[in-house]
């Protein structure tokens, strides 16, 4: 993750079960500063917690997901990281994309998707941790 200065995570409405497995990860083989985005309606309670360590302009942030669907939560997210800092560059990283929108969701609200697998209806396959095109 070379030339990334932040690494956030999504918190969403149904708590961080996900997010604590990956940010575990990450934090942990990155040493990258993070930022939690708490995304919850129940409680009224939206939040960007930086740990003490801002957000500054210009930073360049992974906005790390487990799955994306329409994208949703990634742009709610995205917009919530846009209002702590000005400039920010953001690239969203999720690990599985159900190709139902959220690509090009992200890319109307100026966010690129990295993606580690996809749909299989959309013809990639994972085996034994490489990503292709399946065979025709």
């Amino acid at each position: 993750m070379q030339g990334v200065d932040r690494v956030a995570f999504v918190e969403g409405d149904r708590g961080p079960i996900g997010a604590i497995a990956l940010k575990s990860y990450v934090v942990a083989e990155t040493r990258i500063a993070s930022v939690d985005v708490r995304l919850r309606r129940r409680l009224a309670s939206t939040a960007v917690k930086d740990l003490g360590n801002p957000l500054r302009a210009g930073d360049r942030v992974v906005l790390v997901g487990d799955v994306a669907t329409t994208g949703r939560q990634l742009v709610h997210a995205a917009s919530r990281l846009k209002k702590r800092a000005d400039d920010l560059q953001i690239t969203a990283l999720v690990y599985y994309d159900r190709c139902r929108g959220a690509e090009g969701s992200l890319l109307d609200h100026g966010v690129g998707l990295v993606k580690y697998m996809t749909e299989p209806a959309h013809n990639v396959v994972v085996q034994a941790g490489q990503v292709g095109k399946s065979p025709a």
